[in-house]
């Protein structure tokens, strides 16, 4: 069936060109399979915070307008002048059918009004941690005149949208492209922002506890953020030096390499919406142990606490057949919203 309407996508950030895999790769992922699954569909996005540009480029077919936002909390309501001029004459030029924005937060905001003004359908897709209390956004959305979609049921249950708000739950999925095989050579990864959130002192606390019993294990975590230099100094503390690599930020190619090569994925976040890298990780052959968040309980070992995170480690790198792999496509998430654009 042809499909041909106009969806503006709203994100906080995209891709710089076709070749940038470090911004959003949700989100480049989603549009990549979007203008694949539905080439005769226009996409325009409006990427409100990065690049730092202000020129609009092309990233394949789709029209990406940035507006430099760079999460400069004083330049949000001039954000939101420019986009609504710049959609009026996008909307005259070529008419706007469905307005998909994504995080529940400015991004979404800015959806609404244009919804509002225009008279046009909204989709809304909650990403992370923007459906918990602390996003003051929630209070100045209303959800009754949106259609709402969470990554997980764990995302929904934790969600502090009102309880009798309708949503659907979509998952998010990955792009096999740059799954490989290696063989097994790291015992244990975690790939993440190194903040808060993601607790990777836990994460060094069960490497801690399992170098008591293997001195030669050996753990690598990749990503890069302010709690690096607090990590550092806590696997000095432990003497893991040998036992625990701050690899820093890789380029994407590079992590799912390392993905590949990983006996056992450790994620210990204390919140996910989905978790794309426990996804990334199940399809590169990974045991999984993780605490209970995104899509965790569908296919890893849970632990809540350090003890039993590091039992889970341990009797997943005793484990001497290779895991099944466990695929999320995005071709299924991508024929899921599919559905939704149909009907409104």
């Amino acid at each position: 069936m042809l499909f041909n309407k106009h969806i503006l996508l709203i994100t906080p950030g995209f891709a710089l060109n076709n070749d940038d895999d470090s911004a959003l790769p949700p989100v480049k992922v989603f549009v990549d399979e979007l203008l694949e699954q539905l080439p005769d569909c226009k996409l325009t996005i409006f990427s409100l915070q990065f690049p730092f540009e202000t020129k609009m480029y092309y990233y394949k077919r789709a029209e990406v307008y940035p507006f430099n936002g760079q999460n400069k909390t004083i330049r949000k309501p001039q954000i939101v002048f420019k986009a609504l001029s710049l959609f009026k004459k996008i909307h005259k030029q070529n008419r706007v059918d469905i307005v998909h924005s994504m995080w529940l937060t400015d991004t979404t905001l800015l959806g609404q009004i244009i919804c509002r003004k225009y008279e046009l359908k909204h989709v809304a897709t909650a990403m992370g941690q923007d459906v918990l209390k602390s996003n003051r956004y929630l209070k100045l959305i209303n959800f009754n005149r949106l259609i709402l979609v969470h990554l997980s049921e764990f995302q929904a249950q934790y969600s502090n949208i009102n309880s009798q708000v309708q949503f659907q739950v979509i998952q998010l999925g990955i792009s096999e492209n740059n799954i490989s095989n290696q063989i097994k050579t790291l015992d244990v990864l975690g790939v993440g922002n190194l903040i808060a959130v993601k607790n990777y002192s836990l994460f060094v606390n069960v490497i801690n506890r399992l170098s008591s019993q293997n001195q030669n294990i050996r753990a690598v975590i990749i990503g890069e953020g302010n709690e690096r230099i607090q990590l550092e100094a806590q696997i000095k503390e432990l003497g893991l030096q040998e036992n625990v690599k701050l690899m820093g930020k890789l380029k994407r190619k590079e992590t799912l390499e390392a993905m590949a090569k990983a006996k056992v994925f450790l994620h210990t976040s204390s919140f996910e919406g989905f978790c794309m890298v426990l996804a990334e990780a199940a399809a590169c052959g990974c045991h999984l142990v993780s605490t209970p968040v995104g899509i965790a309980q569908e296919i890893a070992h849970i632990g809540v606490n350090e003890l039993e995170l590091a039992n889970k480690v341990q009797l997943s790198l005793n484990q001497t057949a290779p895991t099944t792999k466990r695929i999320y496509a995005i071709k299924n998430t991508i024929e899921q919203y599919k559905k939704i654009y149909e009907t409104i």
